[in-house]
């Protein structure tokens, strides 16, 4: 049973105001013998203070709402680690919520922790524009958060996000600088505008190389639940001059590097492959998974300043960083061979 602060008093006989000075660490107000009396009875009852009432007495709670899409999805497990790190060092504690990409369950999220009076929140919005308007009526609210990864036009709120159509690129342009002209793409399902942004980057680099993309060369997911294995596969047959293929995603990489060997293709030799990142499997597996960095860490560490920035002062200049991807080249790309 929970024990409050005046049955405490009550006990000892002593005041309430002396049991809370013990519990800020007012102690200089009290007698050594007072202080010691009240400390052995909170650790007697094993005394928690009520955080809640506590919160709304500092109208602060010392706690952090993050909502991602899953942990199981790409770079969040390591940028979840980074922001709890961070967030102990600063005396706060995260709450931890996935959306699974459900517009509903994310607002349920977000109303849930409002109820708990979080501090702020980190938010890697759905792709949709579905709920722009209830994070519109967020900003009204006052309440501090910050957009991770994703974020919308016209909604003034801090955001920091991958520069995606870089992460396209520089696979891209790596396969070009190794003489791969076809080259394929595993394509994101629609309305996912971060696989969107990777593939614009193929593009990019496509155009100003050789002019035009190619679409055949190109395979699209229906929605998020399309097998990659099946896209890979029937890309394999209808295109058996590809020598190199981009995909989004390091799963994707790998599950491409999985369909080439039951097509009798060996990687790199026969089929170049690049995912993107930087998941630890990708180093672990044979070959080696050439990828694209995302810099997770750096991405949590100005998601928490801005976030802080927004706690202390709400009213200060919203702030959008963009951070830059790295190419790192592994055993699952090579030179064409001619």
């Amino acid at each position: 049973m929970h024990v409050t602060m005046k049955q405490i008093a009550q006990e000892l006989g002593v005041s309430r105001i002396a049991v809370s000075h013990v519990i800020n660490g007012r102690e200089d107000q009290l007698s050594k013998a007072t202080c010691e009396k009240i400390r052995k009875a909170l650790d007697k009852h094993d005394y928690q203070p009520n955080a809640l009432v506590r919160g709304l007495q500092s109208k602060k709670t010392g706690v952090i709402g993050v909502i991602v899409p899953s942990v199981r999805v790409s770079f969040f497990p390591d940028i979840l680690n980074a922001l709890e790190k961070l967030a102990s060092a600063q005396g706060y504690q995260c709450l931890l919520s996935q959306s699974h990409s459900d517009h509903d369950k994310l607002i349920k999220s977000v109303d849930t922790f409002r109820q708990h009076r979080v501090d702020g929140m980190i938010i890697c919005p759905d792709d949709a524009k579905k709920n722009q308007a209830y994070y519109k009526q967020m900003l009204k609210r006052k309440l501090p958060f910050v957009f991770l990864d994703c974020g919308f036009e016209g909604i003034d709120t801090p955001l920091v996000s991958n520069d995606n159509e870089a992460c396209g690129y520089l696979a891209t342009m790596h396969l070009l600088e190794l003489g791969h002209t076809n080259i394929g793409c595993v394509r994101g399902a629609p309305n996912g505008l971060i696989l969107e942004q990777r593939y614009e980057g193929y593009c990019k680099a496509i155009n100003k190389v050789l002019g035009q993309v190619d679409q055949s060369y190109v395979t699209k997911r229906i929605d998020w639940r399309t097998s990659v294995d099946n896209l890979v596969d029937e890309l394999l047959d209808k295109k058996p001059d590809m020598t190199a293929l981009v995909c989004f995603t390091d799963q994707d990489a790998l599950r491409a590097m999985h369909v080439a060997s039951l097509h009798g293709l060996n990687v790199p030799d026969d089929l170049s492959v690049t995912g993107c990142a930087n998941l630890d499997f990708g180093n672990l597996v044979s070959p080696s998974i050439t990828t694209i960095d995302q810099k997770p860490q750096i991405i949590a560490e100005e998601a928490w300043r801005l976030l802080l920035e927004k706690i202390k002062d709400p009213s200060c200049t919203t702030k959008r960083v963009r951070v830059s991807p790295e190419l790192i080249v592994r055993q699952s790309t090579a030179a064409i061979h001619l």
